[in-house]
């Protein structure tokens, strides 16, 4: 049998799919190539952090004091040093409290008691700030190039603990800068706790001022059942009760002769009771209290 001819080759566009040569590029050189300029990026800023590290090392076993960099970022780009002079617990919901805006407050406790403030982190995700390195890598850089030590202690040997719902801060420098920076944060805290008192004070202060002005505007549209009851605005109840038996023994259509007088007190009458009951059968006070806390209506 004859042996059929080879498929022709199928024409661009046809069969396959036509690769953009610019995705092309792309996808074979430039893809790969910042893969790796990432890389060697991130190799880089950890091998700077441990040098950085082995430098302190080097340079304390020597006896000589390092200080932090002055452009440090507090608790991102701050030098890390293995032992601090002491450690103190701050509730993890005053940090940013100790922080600051864009670190404000930490940068002028550190600038005015010459002490140092580090953070021992607890949580990566929520520290993240070295360059696309971790606080943990960070520190694990650190402490490699301590021996691997990692003991957890003060300089004194005190044991820093991990207290849940609290956050470590590590302070450096003498006992006089670090008391002074400890009582900076506890005017911070004070402050914070007396802006929350004043604006509690100021809360209940508005309240107070709404719920009068609703009690005020209750008044206000009960003006007529005040005025057919003959009692000032605002009247107790029990003031408009005693009105209301006066005013209905004096318009009692039975007290008057047949006719237009009759017929008079006859609407006087039913006047009076609507104006009793509007005031009798509504709740002042919970009318007032749904307006002021803004129910509306009543």
């Amino acid at each position: 049998a004859p042996t059929a001819a080879p498929a022709a080759a199928p024409r661009p566009g046809e069969d396959e799919e036509e690769v953009d040569p610019l995705d092309a590029f792309m996808a074979a050189e430039v893809a790969p190539e910042v893969a790796r300029s990432v890389a060697e990026e991130r190799a880089a800023k950890t091998a700077s952090m441990l040098a950085r590290a082995n430098e302190i090392k080097s340079a304390r076993e020597r006896g000589v004091d390092v200080k932090a960099r002055k452009d440090a970022a507090m608790l991102e780009d701050v030098d890390e040093e293995d032992v601090p002079d002491e450690v103190i617990e701050v509730p993890d919901n005053k940090v940013k409290l100790v922080i600051g805006a864009g670190g404000e407050n930490v940068k002028k406790i550190q600038k005015k008691s010459n002490a140092r403030l580090q953070v021992r982190r607890k949580d990566d995700v929520m520290n993240r700030g070295f360059g696309g390195v971790t606080a943990t890598e960070w520190e694990d850089g650190v402490f490699a190039a301590e021996g691997g030590r990692r003991d957890g202690v003060t300089k004194d040997g005190t044991p820093i603990p991990v207290v849940p719902g609290m956050t470590t801060f590590m302070l450096f420098g003498s006992k006089d800068e670090r008391e002074h920076a400890k009582k900076m944060i506890r005017d911070l805290f004070d402050r914070a706790e007396e802006e929350k008192r004043q604006k509690r004070r100021d809360d209940k202060e508005l309240a107070k001022k709404r719920k009068e002005r609703e009690r005020q505007m209750y008044h206000l549209r009960h003006k007529k059942d005040y005025d057919v009851l003959e009692v000032p605005l605002g009247a107790s109840k029990e003031e408009c009760k005693r009105a209301y038996r006066k005013l209905a023994v004096r318009w009692h259509p039975d007290k008057h002769a047949d006719g237009d007088a009759k017929e008079t007190a006859s609407k006087k009458f039913l006047e009076i009771q609507q104006a009793y009951n509007n005031l009798m059968t509504t709740d002042e006070e919970a009318s007032i209290e749904a307006l002021a806390g803004g129910g509306g209506g009543g």
